[in-house]
């Protein structure tokens, strides 16, 4: 059989390294595109860290429209770089640009995975399995770049970030509606997740062992779809 499995990405990626090497990256991404030093992308990157909370000051991503007003709090961020390095900010048409293309280019230039993810993703791959990642708060184009980055892209079957889920988050029967969505047989579907609760599976200890949690499911295991 070929096991469908849906990984969230909160087991996967060190979100504290991920922001930290955001810094570097996003800096040479934007000195590369739009020149400038990328030192100086770097200090404006900073500036915006600082006074985050205020660009989403009047954003709720909590509400029924939470991927809009995800996608305007980016954007803002966005703008703000520009203006903080003296660069003419870019215009409206040049959203899908920075917000869906960008962060990918960004993602290369990151290595934030957690001891045993790669491995353990390219083994699952090895096997046959169709790999889901899930990054319910996280551009997708930003993980594919992380992907791209670990050589790991042709492995990875979909990225589900907040754009194709059609909102920021999860909700509480996430599970089930995810399991849904994966498209393959129910009894060869498996959602691993520390995050969600039943019928998502936990992930063992060191996660280069992913195959071995999937296939013994496969094998008859305890399931998770009962």
């Amino acid at each position: 059989m070929t096991p469908t499995v849906l990984i969230t990405t909160e087991l996967l990626i060190d979100r504290p390294v991920l922001s930290m090497e955001l810094v570097g990256a996003t800096g040479s991404v934007m000195a590369r595109r739009f020149g400038d030093e990328p030192g100086e992308w770097e200090k404006s990157y900073r500036h915006v860290l600082e006074d985050w909370d205020n660009y989403w000051a009047d954003l709720n991503l909590a509400e029924d429209n939470s991927l809009g007003q995800w996608r305007e709090g980016r954007w803002r961020v966005e703008r703000a770089l520009f203006r903080l390095t003296h660069k003419r900010p870019p215009s409206e048409e040049k959203i899908a640009l920075h917000l869906d293309k960008l962060p990918r280019e960004i993602g290369r230039e990151c290595d934030a995975w957690l001891p045993g993810a790669v491995d353990g993703l390219r083994a699952l791959a090895a096997r046959g399995a169709k790999i889901v990642l899930i990054a319910p708060t996280q551009s997708s184009a930003l993980i594919w770049g992380l992907l791209d980055s670990a050589r790991l892209s042709k492995q990875i079957d979909r990225v589900l970030g907040p754009d194709e889920l059609g909102q920021v988050g999860l909700d509480d029967d996430a599970p089930e509606w995810l399991l849904r969505q994966a498209g393959g047989p129910p009894a060869e579907t498996w959602l691993i997740s520390t995050q969600l609760g039943e019928p998502a599976l936990r992930p063992p200890p060191d996660l280069s062992h992913l195959p071995d949690l999937v296939f013994h499911q496969e094998a008859g295991g305890s399931s998770s779809h009962s």
